[in-house]
This record gives C-alpha cells, sequence and structure tokens, in this order.
C-alpha cells in the first residue's frame, strides 16, 4: 500500500515512524470516497499486529458532511474491529456536534472508540502520542 492515498478532494496518508493514520476530509464525503478512504485506512490496519490500536488523525477544517451512504461505508472498516483513538481537529461547531452524536451512538456497539475533539493538529497530535506512550508503559 502506497504512503498516501486521495480521492477527489480527500486523502489517507499513513506516517511510519509515529503509526498515525492521517485523514484529511475537504467538502462532502460521497460513498465513492469512503469505499477508497475504507479500502486505504483497511490496507493499514493489515499492516499492523493483530490486537493493536489504531490511531486516526482527522482534519476536518474543511470538511463538509458526510452522505447517509457514506456513513455505512464506514462502519465496516477494519479499523473498527480494534482499539480506535481518534483526534479531530478544526471540525466547525456543526460537526463537532454530529462527532458526539455519532461517538454517543457507537458507544452502545461493541466498538472501543476514544474520541477527542481540538483545536489544532498541535493538540490532536499530542493527545495521540499521549495515548500511545501510555499503552506503552501499561505493558512494560
Amino acid at each position: 500500500m502506497s504512503e498516501s492515498v486521495v480521492s477527489g478532494k480527500h486523502a489517507v496518508h499513513y506516517e511510519r515512524g509515529s503509526g498515525i493514520i492521517y485523514l484529511v476530509h475537504f467538502g462532502t464525503i460521497e460513498a465513492e470516497d469512503a469505499h477508497i478512504i475504507r479500502k486505504a485506512i483497511d490496507d493499514i490496519c493489515d499492516l499492523a499486529p493483530p490486537g493493536e490500536p489504531g490511531f486516526l488523525l482527522v482534519d476536518t477544517t474543511n470538511a463538509g458532511g458526510i452522505s447517509n451512504d457514506a456513513r455505512k461505508v464506514f462502519t465496516s472498516s477494519r479499523l473498527m474491529e480494534r482499539e480506535t483513538y481518534i483526534a479531530h481537529f478544526g471540525a466547525s461547531f456543526g460537526a463537532r456536534i454530529f462527532i458526539n452524536l455519532m461517538m454517543k451512538a457507537l458507544s452502545f456497539s461493541s466498538y472501543k472508540m476514544h474520541v477527542n475533539l481540538v483545536a489544532s493538529e498541535a493538540e490532536a497530535r499530542a493527545w495521540l502520542l499521549e495515548k500511545k506512550q501510555g499503552l506503552r508503559d501499561r505493558r512494560a
């Protein structure tokens, strides 16, 4: 799998050094985009040992929304099969409400998602790296 996958205005980058999947949204995500993005994320998940958590950094600064069909596509991602830490930054007020509602709905499922909404990329990265270090410390 390549280090970067682009679908229209959206992009997925895998940062090998940090193990972070970096997702950038521009405008609305349609089902076709969602399939490409999900495949890229699934390919990255296949690189990690089973049981390892996923770390997703999401830039929603220029996001426009997500169609109902695209939402359905993401619920079948392999990222959802593992404990996942997701840091969103740059989300508008409306996007923050939507993300919070979606995470509350997922809390009733078997998904193990930990989500943080912050203002900047630096804050988002710091939170992900803190979580990653905390998991390392617990294993040691």
